[in-house]
């Protein structure tokens, strides 16, 4: 045996182990996707309180808050709000526009200004949704999860199409 026929025979092992090592990694990777996406799902229906009942809210408070965009990025305008309301005789404070989200954002200080004319004036009265289980629990706006699941389904589409085109490049 040749020193060319005992390199082929040292390659043809290491090319086996390389192809499983490449087989483990890319099935923990299909894995760790496919479980991610389904949390990620699971997470953005279940997350979020049911803010399924309304209330009358007072604005007691505002703030501004003006966040540097830097070079090339637009400035970002927030505005923070805090709100109270009652629910069965009991009086609640919160600064929630959702359950997951206390500011709300505007791309120019004129519309910042603007919501604050329209609606968030301090004195005004909103809507406001609760949680009847959890009053505590409120948001100026109701919470869509629904958006939380795209993300998990992109992850699934990804883990999928991987395990098909790997599945499809082993086999021949």
């Amino acid at each position: 045996m040749g020193a060319i026929d005992a390199f082929r025979k040292i390659w043809g092992y290491i090319d086996k182990i390389l192809k499983k090592a490449v087989t483990i990694v890319v099935a923990l990777v299909v894995i760790a996707l496919l479980l991610g996406g389904i949390t990620i799902i699971a997470l953005g229906v279940t997350y979020e309180p049911t803010l399924d009942t309304q209330v009358q809210a007072t604005i007691v408070d505002t703030e501004n808050n003006t966040e540097d965009g830097g070079e090339g990025y637009r400035d970002r305008y927030e505005l923070y709000v805090t709100y109270a309301y009652e629910y069965e005789g009991e009086r609640y404070e919160s600064e929630r526009i959702t359950p997951l989200k206390k500011d709300l954002q505007f791309d120019s200080e004129v519309a910042r200004r603007e919501a604050i004319e329209e609606k968030y004036r301090v004195g005004n009265t909103v809507v406001a949704y609760i949680d009847a289980d959890k009053p505590d629990k409120s948001g100026l706006e109701k919470a869509e999860p629904e958006r939380n699941i795209g993300g998990g389904l992109i992850m699934i589409v990804i883990a999928l199409f991987m395990s098909g085109w790997f599945r499809r490049r082993h086999r021949q």
